[in-house]
């Protein structure tokens, strides 16, 4: 456990000089970090962290990752909200500093989706414009709104105001289930009533936090009447 640990406090060190430390270490530093990396210990998170975030690409490390059970899952990152924020910024970083196409978006979106998996609502939000505006991938409403959905439970005004925008227009809507005695554009209507009141409720919970577009969207509802009288 000694050797592990001061196996990986010095990729540690060299990473924070801007060292490609798998040169400098050889085979056997490099056998020491994974078997931290297998036992799930913090100092490995840490430098995983490290060798995303400056740009550092240790391929022989990635690839243990990726060939084990983790593949980028929970298992590494899965237990403090500082990890979520972590993991976040990590895509943060990758997201601005990408070129359309650039596969750094792909891996933006996998960051974020890890982040929001732990619960993060920022994360969740940015996941959830990933999925509208097809960053890293196609663009799939019908998740953006599952991850706007997850957002605006933990009252993340920005997510409030843009699922207030989804329910109101219907975007990434499942079909409704078809009651007994209805008919099937019934069923829509009904569902497209319910979801302008969820919109319009949005708007208020976003709008009360001074959210200055929901505010704007919830007088244009109370002036057309959209949701309610």
């Amino acid at each position: 456990e000694q050797k592990c640990r001061k196996a990986c406090d010095t990729i540690l060190s060299e990473i924070e000089q801007g060292q490609d430390s798998t040169d400098h270490l050889g085979v056997k530093a490099v056998d020491l970090f994974i078997q931290e990396i297998k036992q799930k210990r913090g100092r490995a998170c840490d430098i995983i962290f490290l060798a995303i975030t400056q740009g550092q690409h240790f391929e022989e490390l990635l690839q243990v990752l990726w060939d084990t059970s983790f593949k980028w899952n929970l298992t590494v990152f899965k237990f403090s909200r500082g990890n979520a924020l972590r993991l976040f910024d990590s895509g943060w970083r990758l997201e601005h500093r990408a070129q359309i196409g650039d596969e750094n978006l792909t891996e933006a979106r996998r960051w974020y989706w890890q982040a929001a998996r732990l619960g993060y609502a920022k994360a969740q939000f940015r996941l959830a414009m990933c999925f509208e505006q097809g960053i890293g991938g196609e663009p799939k409403f019908a998740e953006a709104r599952k991850s706007l959905e997850a957002a605006a439970k933990q009252n993340y005004p920005l997510a409030q105001c843009r699922l207030g925008m989804y329910y109101e227009h219907g975007i990434g809507a499942q079909e409704p289930v078809v009651a007994q005695g209805s008919t099937p554009e019934q069923a829509r209507e009904k569902m497209r009533l319910l979801e302008k009141e969820g919109a319009r409720r949005l708007y208020e919970q976003a709008a009360h936090r001074n959210h200055a577009p929901a505010q704007y969207l919830l007088g244009r509802c109370l002036e057309k009447e959209i949701g309610g009288n």
